[in-house]
This record gives C-alpha cells, sequence and structure tokens, in this order.
C-alpha cells in the first residue's frame, strides 16, 4: 500500500473521470477520488446490493484482509465481522 499525494490522485484520475481542478468546486468524481475514499467505500459505490443506515448507504462488506497482522487481524476478525473475514498476506 502506497500513500498518493492528492495532486498526483487527481493528475491521474482527470484522464479517467471528472474531477474538480480546484478547491470549492465540486465534480462528479471527486467521491471516486483515492484521496476521498476507502476501498470499501468504493465497493460501496460500485455494488448493485444497499442498504441505508442512518445517512450513510452501506453495500456489501469486503471480506478479504491484507493489511493487518495477527493478533489485530483475529481480534477484529472476531469481534466485527462474526469471524467471516479472510486473511490474505502478500
Amino acid at each position: 500500500m502506497v500513500t498518493l499525494p492528492p495532486s498526483l490522485d487527481r493528475t491521474i484520475a482527470r484522464d479517467f473521470i471528472a474531477v474538480s481542478a480546484q478547491d470549492g468546486v465540486q465534480e462528479w468524481g471527486d467521491p471516486y477520488l483515492v484521496s476521498a475514499s476507502s476501498a470499501q467505500r468504493l465497493a460501496d459505490r460500485a455494488g448493485r446490493f444497499m442498504a441505508q443506515i442512518g445517512e450513510r448507504n452501506v453495500g456489501i462488506p469486503l471480506l478479504v484482509h491484507r493489511r493487518c497482522t495477527n493478533p489485530m487481524f483475529s481480534i477484529a476478525n472476531k469481534i466485527a465481522y462474526d469471524n467471516r473475514w479472510l486473511w490474505v498476506s502478500v
């Protein structure tokens, strides 16, 4: 996983989606920027199945996880995901 500076994120995205070029101007593609969202939120927006919880639209959770190591992975998997996560190490 690598963190991209927001300026590089926008530069790459501009070739594919409409993103704002300046602060204060909103384009439809801004919520899809890597710097503005998570993999789960992008999956939520792209999926067919949604539910609304409070003000947030929620899709099907991503169950393949690769960023945590044990013991954090096992703890979070048990507490939050009822042992449904799949741990894929790279």
